[in-house]
């Protein structure tokens, strides 16, 4: 989970608080047309299935697991538009930065899938990926998210 907001160029390295899955992980996910088109913010949004912002209330261990179940009070849905008060999700131990109670963060859920791809704690690192977000909304509409869903879908 390294350095997904850099592909899209708007930040940073590991555990400055923008972390995701590798560009390579990604190319192909979203299409316009062109087989195989690299991944643009635009791709970037229409193959995800939740984006939002919000303060983290609840961090909890899953039991017998690597993992926690993240609670967030939302206070912005980028995508979709509405959503819950509350969103709950997992994110494994092996994580950075791992989420904590009262951090602000913006995350992206792919489609098909139950973990963020994407989440970013510190101020500037929100401030670029909330803009790229809503710079691509319009955009992503437009397109088709070629990548298969997965078991969450």
């Amino acid at each position: 989970m390294l350095g997904g907001l850099a592909w899209l160029g708007v930040a940073g390295a590991p555990g400055d608080g923008a972390d995701s899955k590798s560009a390579a992980d990604h190319r192909g996910a979203a299409d316009s047309g062109k087989q195989g088109a690299d991944v643009t913010p635009e791709g970037f949004v229409a193959c995800s299935r939740l984006i939002v912002e919000g303060t983290v209330v609840r961090v909890e261990p899953v039991p017998g697991a690597e993992r926690d179940t993240i609670t967030l009070t939302a206070t912005r849905y980028y995508k979709p538009a509405k959503g819950p008060e509350k969103v709950t999700f997992r994110m494994d131990h092996d994580v950075d930065p791992r989420l904590k109670p009262g951090d602000r963060t913006l995350i992206s859920i792919p489609k098909g899938e139950e973990y963020p791809d994407n989440w970013a704690t510190k101020a500037v690192d929100r401030a670029s990926l909330r803009d790229m977000v809503v710079n691509a909304l319009p955009g992503s509409r437009a397109l088709k998210c070629s990548k298969a869903p997965g078991p969450g879908a």
